[in-house]
């Protein structure tokens, strides 16, 4: 794909909004089946689930646009011997047209036993890394000031800290992410620099389990998002679990104005599948068929211990 503009400059302008929308909006890749797996949104949820998880989601946003968001990771964690410490780690790659966010970070997370429940301190160190691939943009102006002082890309260390506690009828948690609050690149005008920063994120969830009957759990749920000196935004979802064998959910993101439809099947003791469907309630409806993701999850207790009470998720 190559995007053609008349002025150079308005190709710097829209990179930078796409790049700050990003950073205030969307700056991480927020897929729907973190209801699954809270552990890309908060580290001390890294062993909740006392069995070694490993996650891989493909999410296609806005299919039929061209340069539409691509996100891609693959998430591990586990609790080890010492039942109070767990491990893990994901990996990531977010593509929007020309624009490539690339990182890894590693899970550290303590875990105390409290009468009811378990509580969870978590830590998150890796690397980020956000490039532009200028060759997929036609300049009319070869020689234009902006594009002679495009930016380069930069690795970067980032880092996450979040707090978690969970019981058998509830759970809830807090997070912040990219704590060090880095500029990612700097781009030169005749007027001075431009930065695009790596903004923290902030997070808080919460939710429970409902049993209706020995074969029906309803799990309300709610996640509120704040980027600093950014955006406010929120889902609010609704799942339903039918014999332990699969879940049905809805779920309303505020920032996009979408509604989601999401579902997850219980294959083995081992192995689940995931896929979910957005649909969009504003303009942007009009020039895609919606957003498919879709999950492949394996979950193997390593150890055989007996965990405090049932985990449904």
């Amino acid at each position: 794909m190559t995007i053609k503009l008349s002025h150079m400059k308005k190709i710097i302008l829209l990179l930078l909004v796409i790049c700050s929308h990003g950073l205030m909006a969307q700056r991480d890749a927020l897929y729907y089946q973190y209801l699954f797996n809270y552990h890309v949104l908060n580290p001390a949820f890294s062993g909740s689930l006392e069995k070694m998880s490993a996650v891989l989601v493909n999410r296609n946003q806005w299919v039929g646009i061209k340069g539409a968001p691509h996100t891609l990771t693959f998430d591990l964690h586990t609790p080890i011997r010492n039942d109070k410490i767990a491990l893990g780690f994901y990996i990531y790659s977010d593509r929007l047209g020309p624009w490539t966010n690339f990182g890894m970070i590693s899970t550290y997370a303590y875990r105390v036993e409290l009468d009811k429940g378990k509580l969870s301190f978590g830590l998150q160190m890796g690397f980020n890394q956000i490039d532009i691939d200028w060759d997929m943009i036609l300049m009319e102006h070869m020689d234009d000031y902006y594009l002679l002082t495009r930016p380069r890309p930069k690795i970067l260390p980032d880092a996450n800290f979040g707090i978690y506690y969970y019981t058998d009828q509830y759970f809830i948690g807090i997070s912040s992410k990219h704590l060090f609050d880095r500029a990612f690149s700097e781009t030169g005008t005749e007027e001075g620099n431009n930065y695009s920063t790596l903004a923290r994120h902030f997070y808080s969830y919460l939710g429970g389990f409902i049993h209706l009957d020995k074969n029906l759990i309803l799990k309300p749920s709610l996640l509120l998002k704040y980027v600093d000196k950014g955006v406010f935004c929120y889902d609010v979802n609704l799942q339903l679990m039918v014999r332990n064998l699969i879940w049905f959910g809805a779920s309303f993101r505020s920032n996009y104005n979408s509604f989601v439809l999401l579902t997850e099947l219980r294959l083995s003791s081992k192995l689940k599948l995931g896929y979910s469907f957005d649909t969009y309630l504003g303009d942007v409806k009009a020039y895609n068929i919606g957003t498919h993701e879709f999950k492949i999850a394996y979950e193997v207790d390593i150890y055989k211990r007996r965990s405090m009470f049932p985990v449904y998720f």
